[in-house]
């Protein structure tokens, strides 16, 4: 557990978002310009995977 003194985002919350928002861009991008490859089973938990990934793997600290 880390002390936030203050309300900004976490480490750890902002690279889930910020992964998360990048993999959603890739699988719309995939999903319109090749429909062969946009297999709803494989792309729409990619964003979910991908943000848990980030923020396990992203160390966190305090907000100061």
């Amino acid at each position: 557990t880390v002390d936030q003194p203050n309300i900004n985002p976490t480490n750890k919350l902002t690279a889930a978002i910020v992964t998360a928002s990048v993999a959603s861009v890739v699988k719309a991008v995939i999903v319109n310009e090749y429909p062969y490859l946009g297999d709803p089973v494989i792309w729409e938990p990619l964003p979910i995977v991908i943000a848990a990934i980030a923020g396990y793997i992203i160390k966190d600290a305090p907000n100061t």
